[in-house]
């Protein structure tokens, strides 16, 4: 009789905990904690490939903006994952504008299309990635710089 108590009062204490993942994965289901598969692009970045396993977790993609995502990398450090991007953005045709060594690295191709990765170390030891990729709806423009002393 006592066990049966025991049972149903951790019952009871379980089930906000239980409605709460039930709910987590109802929205994962729906794509939103979806894994990248290794190179993928998204359809919203569709020339910046994503980090194998990475996970989705939130689409900004608005109106004349540049659509934006973020995701968060569990099995890999700040280093290799923009490590992978370093190689990757180049064999897509993309050369680093800014210091390839940095947290935040903005891209051009040669037509002058522009994308960002930016990559922050949590301290749990996970990865939040951040990918952006200029409007679809803008045109791109090569990307010129002033030579040093031409300020």
């Amino acid at each position: 009789m006592r066990a049966r108590q025991v049972g149903r009062t951790i019952a009871a204490e379980m089930r906000p905990f239980l409605s709460a993942l039930l709910l987590a994965g109802a929205f994962c289901a729906a794509s939103a904690c979806a894994r990248s598969e290794p190179g993928q692009a998204s359809p919203h970045l569709p020339h910046i490939p994503v980090y194998p396993g990475a996970q989705l977790l939130q689409s900004v993609i608005r109106p004349h903006q540049d659509p934006t995502e973020y995701y968060l990398v569990a099995d890999a450090s700040q280093d290799e994952v923009l490590d992978w991007y370093r190689r990757r953005m180049s064999e897509e045709g993309w050369s680093a504008s800014t210091d390839p060594d940095e947290d935040f690295v903005i891209y051009h191709t040669a037509e002058g299309c522009y994308a960002f990765v930016a990559a922050f170390a949590n301290p749990d030891g996970t990865v939040e990635l951040q990918l952006s990729q200029q409007d679809p709806d803008t045109p791109c423009y090569p990307y010129v710089t002033s030579e040093p002393g031409d300020d």
